[in-house]
């Protein structure tokens, strides 16, 4: 009687597993609506000749080989800080599921404020 009430609890569970797996997901109207900027022809061309020029990375190797191309950051690891950290400070950096709030104008030159203040910083502490 055991085997028998396992045998249809097992078997209820593998098809309720199947129909879950059977369902589609709802299409995104952005997938609909996307148009390429480039053909199939010009990203392989392009592909090609990265690969050529050793610009593609295919193992550990070539990222460090890679990263060592030249690579300039645009800002300093302090001032990027400073800014995350007055962003965080002004209530535009969110967590879960909340809205991302507009920065306005005078909040984003209040962030990119405090990061020139963290690169001075950095700099006289660089003299001293």
């Amino acid at each position: 009687m055991f085997s028998k009430t396992l045998l249809v609890a097992a078997s209820a569970a593998l098809f309720s597993a199947t129909a879950a797996l059977a369902q589609e997901a709802t299409p995104a109207p952005e997938i609909d609506h996307f148009k390429p900027s480039k053909t199939r022809a010009e990203v392989m061309a392009e592909t090609v000749a990265a690969s050529q020029a050793g610009l593609i990375a295919r193992n550990d190797a070539d990222v460090q080989r890679i990263a060592g191309m030249g690579f300039q950051p645009y800002k300093s690891r302090t001032q990027v800080a400073a800014e995350t950290l007055e962003a965080k400070r002004l209530g535009l950096i969110v967590y879960g599921e909340m809205s991302m709030p507009e920065a306005t104008p005078a909040q984003l030159e209040s962030i990119r404020v405090a990061g020139q203040r963290a690169l001075m910083g950095q700099s006289l502490l660089a003299q001293k």
